[in-house]
C-alpha cells in the first residue's frame, strides 16, 4: 500500500525543476496510520536558488506547481497550493496542531450503503442503541491536557513513558446536518446520504435530493492536538463510542 509521504516524493521527483532540493525531496509535516485519509497536509521542500527569486523565476515554477504535480500524483492525493517562503523556521516551532476527523454512521440506512459509507465512516452494529452524545462529550473533557497517553497507545511499553505525553488541544463530538465525503462522491445530509451533485448544501443548481437515502444518524468525533502516538486517536474514539453505549 502507498503511501502519502511516498506518492509526494515520487511526484516531486518526477519533475524538472529549479533549485536544489534535499536529498529526500519532499518532508511531510506529520504521518497517518494504514486506513487514514488526510485531509490537508503540509509538506516542505527546501530547495536552493542561484541569485534572486525573482531573477530565476522560480516564482513563476510555484504557480505552476500544484497543476504538474497533480498530473503526476494519485488520484485521491491533490496538491491544492503551493508557495514560496524565506522562513526556514515556520516548521519547526511547536505551534501547528493537527485533527483528526471520525465519522460514526448509525441507522439501517447506513447498512443498505455500506459499499459507500463504510469508505469514510465507521458503520455502527444496528443492535447498538444510538449514542450519548452528552455522555461522550463530558468524557471527553477529562482527556483535555497534557497526560501520558500509553495505555491508548499501540506504543510497546518498554518504550519509555517520558515519551509518551502528549497534549490534546480539543475534542469535539457532534451531530452535524450536513457533511461532503469528498472522495467519495457523496454527502450526508439532513439524516440522509446522497450523491454531491444531488446535495442541495453543495450544489450550484436546482438539487431535489431525490437519490437522498434516509434513516441515517451521523456523529463526528474531531480530536486536535500537537502530536499523537500510534493508533492514539482511534483508541480514543473507541473509547468514547463505549462512553456512549
Amino acid at each position: 500500500q502507498e503511501t502519502l509521504d511516498l506518492a509526494l516524493r515520487r511526484a516531486w521527483h518526477s519533475l524538472s525543476c529549479p533549485g536544489c532540493p534535499p536529498p529526500g525531496g519532499l518532508v511531510p509535516s506529520g504521518r497517518t496510520d494504514r486506513g487514514v485519509h488526510a485531509y490537508q497536509m503540509l509538506a516542505l521542500a527546501n530547495c536552493h536558488v542561484s541569485g534572486s527569486i525573482e531573477g530565476c523565476g522560480f516564482e513563476n515554477v510555484v504557480e505552476r506547481l500544484p497543476a504538474a504535480m497533480n498530473e503526476v500524483l494519485p488520484v485521491d492525493v491533490r496538491c491544492r497550493r503551493a508557495f514560496w517562503t524565506e522562513d526556514l523556521q515556520f516548521y519547526t516551532r511547536g505551534v501547528a496542531v493537527k485533527t483528526y476527523t471520525y465519522y460514526l454512521a448509525q441507522g439501517s440506512a447506513a447498512f443498505s450503503s455500506c459499499s459507500t459509507l463504510a469508505l469514510g465512516a465507521w458503520l455502527l452494529p444496528e443492535s447498538w442503541v444510538t449514542l450519548d452524545q452528552e455522555a461522550m462529550r463530558q468524557s471527553a473533557e477529562i482527556l483535555l491536557g497534557f497526560h501520558d497517553f500509553l495505555p491508548l497507545s499501540s506504543v510497546p511499553a518498554e518504550e519509555g513513558r517520558g515519551t509518551t505525553c502528549r497534549e490534546i488541544v480539543a475534542i469535539a463530538v457532534e451531530q452535524p446536518e450536513h457533511v461532503n465525503l469528498g472522495l467519495l462522491g457523496v454527502c450526508f445530509w439532513r439524516a440522509g446520504m446522497l450523491p454531491t451533485e444531488e446535495c442541495p448544501s453543495c450544489s450550484t443548481s436546482e438539487a431535489s435530493g431525490s437519490k437522498m437515502t434516509s434513516e441515517l444518524q451521523l456523529t463526528r468525533i474531531r480530536v486536535t492536538g500537537k502530536g499523537f502516538l500510534k493508533h492514539m486517536v482511534r483508541r480514543i474514539v473507541g473509547l468514547l463510542v463505549e462512553v456512549g453505549l
